[in-house]
């Protein structure tokens, strides 16, 4: 997986593409690749900004006046404009962020619990069996940010250390499969080197047999 971490990466926009969404007062998008397009056509985006429906307000002159760049955005978003572009600073609206995308995230690691579970049925079955093992989806998320194609949406800082994020898979296949490999590897050295798993529960047993292992 790529990260995109948005306490330091800066997403850029097209000035003209963003000025044409409030011109026409409909209600837009923008996603972390600085794309900007209507709200109906991104469900499955991974998004940075969502704008509330506008309306012009009006002017000191008795005409209708757009409202500003920093009005649309608000104080969570720093704005930075150029000549032909737009520069989004969104590290004080990760609460927003996490709004924006939990619903289609993969799975989710923006609380202090840690990830409780995955989207997809085969991945949370897999999480599901392997914690009989002590295996978590913390780990076997990992695994998958490590070996797999996707994005990872984070805030993450070094000093102090701070890190929340929403998983996207984008190879849901390769996902599955390091992720059962990783498990099958974990249990078959407990089973072998760990003197609390030299005879199983049922529980672990029927882990073990989901997997294959006995």
């Amino acid at each position: 997986m790529i990260e995109f971490n948005v306490v330091d990466e800066r997403i850029v926009v097209d000035k003209a593409d963003l000025i044409s969404y409030l011109n026409s007062q409909k209600t837009f998008v923008i996603t972390y690749k600085g794309e900007v397009k209507s709200s109906d056509l991104a469900e499955n985006d991974i998004l940075i900004f969502k704008s509330k429906e506008q309306k012009k307000t009006a002017s000191s002159m008795g005409m209708s006046a757009t409202p500003s760049l920093a009005q649309i955005f608000g104080s969570s978003y720093t704005i930075v404009e150029e000549s032909d572009r737009v520069s989004i600073d969104a590290s004080a609206a990760w609460s927003d962020i996490v709004a924006l995308n939990s619903t289609h995230a993969h799975y989710d690691d923006t609380s202090s619990d840690g990830i409780m579970g995955f989207k997809d049925d085969v991945l949370e079955e897999i999480g599901w069996q392997a914690i009989e093992f002590k295996v978590t989806d913390r780990e076997i998320a990992e695994v998958i940010e490590k070996e797999c194609e996707g994005v990872l949406l984070s805030y993450h800082k070094e000093s102090p250390f701070t890190f929340f994020a929403l998983g996207f898979i984008t190879d849901m296949e390769c996902a599955r499969e390091k992720a059962r490999m990783m498990a099958i590897e974990v249990i078959k050295d407990k089973m072998a080197n760990d003197e609390d798993y030299a005879y199983l529960d049922d529980d672990e047993e029927e882990a073990a047999r989901y997997f294959g292992v006995i």
